[in-house]
């Protein structure tokens, strides 16, 4: 089954998808900035050189991909705190509590999908 969109919404899909395109306008004796990104085209254009870059992706923390999961909802979900070692000490019902996981409060969530996970 196939279903046609819109062309508004179509264009609208489209462009959720691509990466973002930089112009950069540099006179003729100026030097390229190549810091934004992969060239995509260069044209002339009024004794100056237009630039298009695609601007360079976010990457995920490798560190993050292993110690937090994204619940469809968009809460982090985290392995509970405190269960490494010293169980002795610590009581049944507190292990007990301990297991499983647990979902981040917001404000930590929120630093974690920002800086850590851009894409999650």
């Amino acid at each position: 089954m196939t279903v046609r969109l819109a062309k508004a919404s179509a264009d609208a899909y489209r462009a959720a998808f691509t990466t973002k395109v930089v112009t950069q306008r540099i006179g003729l004796n100026g030097i390229p900035d190549r810091s934004k990104g992969r060239l995509v085209s260069f044209r002339f254009e009024d004794q100056s050189l237009l630039l298009e870059t695609e601007m360079p992706k976010m990457k995920t923390k490798s560190s993050a991909k292993k110690r937090f999961k994204i619940t469809k909802s968009g809460k982090v979900k985290a392995g509970q705190a405190g269960k490494q070692h010293g169980m002795i000490k610590r009581t049944n019902d507190q292990i007990r509590k301990l297991r499983g996981t647990t979902v981040l409060k917001d404000c930590d969530a929120k630093v974690i999908k920002k800086k850590y996970m851009p894409y999650g």
